[in-house]
Parts: structure tokens; C-alpha cells; sequence
């Protein structure tokens, strides 16, 4: 043959999406697209598992679910007119998968902000469940241990202070039993970017978060608030403050504590950034 087809990933329409290209093996010149594999949509395609003749497999988000991540079968023979369908759809939460086609099975990792990491073996048609390898919130003692003092997080939206963006956050609330119902201290966890994604449905970095569960226990609420700069919300929501850092990442953090005294949880006498 005097050509050859790929799957490539790009963000050319401000989302990663997959494409088929073609590209000649015989004349100079671009590739050219064949045929889209996923979107047009607000989602994103985080990780390429596998692939066979008729279907790709991989990680990513669903439209206005940022905060998880999901295994998706997307058929490579279409022109974008069928939707990806998610495996994993009855698990909320962050995923991790190995995807073994020969078999039919994968392995699958999963955790969210309400239990720990258990791990298990599907079938890829039906996401059926063959084996439980491994569930941290059974089996091991730590977890137990720990008990209630892991109080997951709620998760929040509101707009950024110049109304373009709506912003994710996540807030730990004292225990209204022992410290009332506010408002309380604030303290704002921030990373701030670029990049790294901090509010996420997931046990490590959210309920497991020792730092931020102290700080609840003492009476304290921690707000964390991914602002523009932070990846997994497309391309014009992580490249924002290109060249402009120190802007609008602090204009969304501020966003974030004023909100949090509108709605009663912060006073906004006393409010920290760590």
C-alpha cells in the first residue's frame, strides 16, 4: 500500500479527541483526517488502553463530569456519529484500567471521595463483575481504623469572578455537632496550577487528604478550588493564564472564598491561603 492510517489525539477543536489520519508513504505532505473517532463535545480523552479492528478503549471524562474519570469503548469505524460507550459507568469515581482484549476482561481500580480503592476484574461486555481482587475499605485495618475522622468532602460549583468559567471545589466542613454551623475559619488549600487537576472524586488525594481532615477536626473548613490553569477542562480552561500567571488563578481563588462566606461556611475574618 502506498498509505497508511493511525489513531492520533488532538486538541484542534479545544478538547483531546481521537482521529483516524491518513498519510502517504509515498508523497510529502500532512496527514489528513479520515475520520473522527470521538466528539465534538465538552469531554476529554485522557489515555489510549487499547485497540482492535472495530474499537478503541480508553480513559477519560464524560460532558460536565470533570471530577471522574471512566473507562470508554469508542467504535474507530464511525465518523464520530456514535457515542463512546462508558464501562465503568456504574462505579462513580476515578478509574484505572488494564484492558486485556484476547480475554474480554479488564482490571479494574477504583475510589471515590465516599470509599477506598478496590480493585477487580469485568468483563469488557456489560461491565460484569468476575472477581474482587482487593477492597482497602474491607481489608485493610487502617481504613477501619480511621473510622469517621475520614469525612469525605462536598463538591461545589460557581463562576469565576469575571463570569467566564464555572469553578470546581471541594469543601470540608467541621463536624456542626461539635462546632457549630458556622460560618468557621477558613483555609484555602490551593496548588493553583498549571496542570495538576486538585478536585477529583477520588479517595487518595480528597478523603485521605490527613492534612485537610486534621484541620476539619479542629473546627477549621478547607476549601480547595481548581482554578484556570488546572488540565482535564480543555484547552482553553488549562492554557488561561499562559503568560499570564498570577492573574486569573488568583482572581478564581478569591472567587472560591467569597463564595464560601456568601453561603454561610467562611468568616470572612478569618480567612488563611496555605
Amino acid at each position: 500500500t502506498d498509505s497508511i492510517q493511525f489513531l492520533w489525539a488532538s486538541e484542534r477543536d479545544g478538547y483531546r479527541h481521537l482521529y483516524i489520519l491518513e498519510s502517504s508513504l509515498v508523497e510529502d505532505g500532512e496527514a489528513k483526517v479520515v475520520r473522527r473517532v470521538t466528539g465534538p463535545g465538552e469531554f476529554i480523552v485522557d489515555e489510549v488502553l487499547e485497540m482492535d479492528d472495530n474499537y478503541v478503549y480508553y480513559m477519560g471524562t464524560e460532558p460536565d463530569k470533570w471530577l471522574e474519570k471512566h473507562l470508554f469503548q469508542a467504535s474507530i469505524q464511525t465518523d464520530g456519529n456514535t457515542a463512546p460507550v462508558c464501562l465503568t459507568a456504574e462505579s462513580p469515581g476515578q478509574h484505572s484500567c488494564v484492558v486485556n482484549l484476547q480475554s474480554g476482561l479488564f482490571v479494574d481500580t477504583v475510589s471515590s471521595v465516599e470509599h477506598a480503592p478496590i480493585v477487580s476484574v469485568r468483563k469488557l461486555d456489560g461491565d460484569t463483575m468476575v472477581l474482587e481482587l482487593h477492597n482497602a475499605g474491607t481489608s485493610d485495618e487502617r481504613v477501619a481504623d480511621l473510622g469517621e475522622a475520614l469525612h469525605p468532602p462536598t463538591f461545589h460549583r460557581f463562576p469565576s469572578t469575571d463570569g467566564k468559567v464555572t469553578l470546581q471545589a471541594a469543601l470540608y466542613r467541621p463536624d456542626e455537632t461539635v462546632h457549630g454551623s458556622g460560618p468557621y475559619p477558613l483555609v484555602v488549600a490551593t496548588y493553583g496550577g498549571p496542570h495538576v487537576q486538585y478536585v477529583q472524586n477520588t479517595w487518595g488525594m480528597m478523603a485521605a487528604d490527613m492534612r485537610s481532615q486534621f484541620l476539619r477536626a479542629n473546627g477549621f473548613a478547607v476549601l480547595k478550588v481548581d482554578n484556570r490553569g488546572s488540565n482535564r477542562r480543555g484547552l482553553l480552561f488549562e492554557t488561561a493564564i499562559n503568560e499570564n500567571m498570577g492573574e486569573l488563578e488568583v482572581a478564581d481563588q478569591v472567587a472560591g472564598v467569597k463564595w464560601a462566606i456568601q453561603e454561610g461556611f467562611a468568616d470572612a475574618e478569618r480567612v488563611a491561603v496555605s
